[in-house]
């Protein structure tokens, strides 16, 4: 080696040694590098930029492979951070990965190997499933340090974190799941769904679990069961993998059983646990929560599909008699759904989210038949869920009775006219989204013609009173009647309008208070020659 050489060395051994010294401070987490198993350490930052090392060995990991390290943070301790930041370092102080926000909520979780298979995230942010099934590729085995600290935190080799986190909390859990590449392990059961979901009172529901075989040596013999004893059914209901029951392809490790949901059961958020269990002893295990509802009175899936977002492309509900509720789905982040229907009973209209079948944040909206706007809630005040969406008499008792548009979207996605103006303004006029309103918007004359913004998915249920199915009730005041003397509209005027109109007359009863002196339709609660003489005008007009 020349003197040139032999200095540049010296020089890049001098600055390596100072830029990769280790932690000063630390926890030493020991070994777990020979067996499987899952561990884990309370975390306490000391001041809001403080960074806590731990010093581990782990097991190698190779991708794809029976070994896998996962990593993650969990809200925990007396005073807990909600938005926890982590790296991972080798002993050299190379930085192999960090992540802010890929566990569950502003949580961190990172996962190596084949992964545990452990729901340790948010499906959105741990590879589209939030399971730990090795993302984040291979881990070799050896010396480890892991960083924590409260976002926001920059990570760089050399053990060079920082944060510049300036809340006052300061403790978390910090998890870890591994297994050495050479030790056996169980089936994993990688996803259970059901569908649809939610599931319905009284109808059938696939249950489904995909299952990988474990290893050291490869699974035979795999069983998957079900608990059902939640509903009441079996605690070790067998699922299927040959083609039946429910089962779309035999032998591709993805085991299904159809079951119906009892009609008698409760609407809640079920806990159904699949276990796959092979020859070798070996179990895994995954549990679906199946979020279970009665079925509205009319459902959008069972009337055509998708409703649409225009007056004219809004589905009509059709029937007779009163509509008490109305289910479907928003199924992407733009989508909104219109209904045509009737309101009878204008100062009595009521339309509410505020019920357990509904997920998310709605909104509700109701417009003419032409969608020019009427009424709008956001975040319903006097609801036991903040973000359901009630829609009172409030703007409806002085409505004739007739068709109407309701929508429901989610927040926020609002309508606009042809000149994509807002109907209605973003937020109430003293601020917040509670109040019940009118159109506020600069398009508050024009109709909907299309909608703007981005929300939630998810299933929900619109419960109704004051409302009927579209055509089920009469706008014309002396249709009264269909011949069958039971006060049903046909939509025409004729003699049967007219002789059910003095039966009901002469008993005194409510159905044909029809005016209260003023000759303009408003009720008062009376049958007086005010009612009579009103009702004679409108027969000899046809309506």
């Amino acid at each position: 080696m020349n003197r040139k050489d032999g200095m540049a060395a010296v020089i890049a051994a001098t600055l390596a040694t100072a830029a990769y010294a280790q932690p000063a401070v630390f926890t030493d987490l020991g070994n777990h590098s020979t067996i499987v198993e899952q561990f884990q350490t309370d975390v306490t930052i000391t001041s809001p930029t403080d960074i806590q090392w731990y010093r581990v060995v782990l097991p190698s990991a190779p991708a794809a492979s029976g070994g896998y390290v996962d990593i993650w943070s969990e809200e925990g301790g007396g005073n807990p951070m909600t938005d926890v930041e982590i790296g991972i370092f080798d002993n050299t102080g190379n930085l192999i990965f960090s992540d802010d926000d890929s566990g569950v909520g502003l949580m961190s979780a990172m996962s190596f190997g084949g992964g545990s298979g452990l729901l340790i995230g948010d499906a959105f942010n741990l590879g589209g499933d939030g399971i730990g099934n090795g993302e984040n590729g291979a881990l070799g085995g050896g010396v480890y340090w892991v960083a924590v600290g409260r976002y926001n935190v920059t990570f760089a080799s050399g053990f060079n974190v920082t944060s510049a986190n300036a809340t006052t909390q300061t403790t978390t859990v910090l998890k870890f799941a591994v297994a050495p590449a050479t030790a056996p392990f169980p089936p994993n059961v990688t996803a259970v769904v059901a569908n649809p979901s939610p599931a319905y009172t009284g109808a059938p529901v696939l249950l489904t679990a995909t299952v990988s075989p474990g290893g050291n040596p490869v699974s035979t013999g795999m069983v998957v069961r079900c608990d059902l004893s939640g509903f009441g059914g079996s605690a070790t209901q067998l699922m299927y993998d040959n083609g039946t029951n429910g089962d779309v392809t035999a032998g591709d490790d993805t085991f299904s059983y159809s079951y119906t949901i009892p009609a008698a059961s409760l609407e809640q958020t079920y806990a159904i646990t699949m276990t796959a269990t092979d020859a070798q002893a070996r179990t895994g295990t995954r549990t679906l929560n199946l979020p279970v509802i009665a079925p509205a009175q009319w459902e959008e899936s069972l009337n055509g599909g998708d409703a649409g977002d225009l007056a004219n492309t809004a589905y009509s509900v059709s029937g007779s008699g009163s509509l008490t509720s109305i289910g479907g789905t928003t199924a992407s982040a733009t989508d909104v759904d219109l209904f045509i229907i009737d309101i009878c009973e204008p100062a009595n209209f009521r339309a509410s989210t505020d019920n357990v079948s509904t997920l998310g944040d709605t909104q509700l909206w109701l417009f003419t038949s032409s969608g020019v706007g009427v009424s709008h809630n956001d975040d319903a005040a006097a609801s036991t869920n903040i973000r359901a969406s009630i829609l009172t008499n409030a703007n409806t008792s002085s409505l004739q009775a007739g068709q109407y548009i309701l929508g429901i979207s989610r927040y926020d996605v609002d309508p606009v006219d042809t000149g994509t103006q807002l109907l209605w303004n973003a937020a109430c006029a003293g601020g917040g989204f509670t109040c019940e309103t009118g159109p506020t918007g600069p398009g508050a004359a024009n109709p909907v013609a299309a909608w703007t913004g981005n929300g939630g998915t998810g299933a929900y249920k619109i419960i109704l009173q004051g409302a009927c199915f579209a055509g089920g009730s009469s706008n014309c005041v002396a249709d009264l009647d269909d011949g069958t003397g039971t006060g049903e509209g046909d939509g025409a005027v004729t003699i049967d309008d007219l002789l059910y109109f003095l039966v009901q007359f002469e008993a005194g009863s409510v159905n044909v208070d029809v005016d209260n002196g003023t000759g303009t339709g408003t009720t008062d609660g009376a049958v007086t020659i005010d009612d009579l003489l009103y009702f004679l005008v409108r027969f000899e007009a046809g309506c």
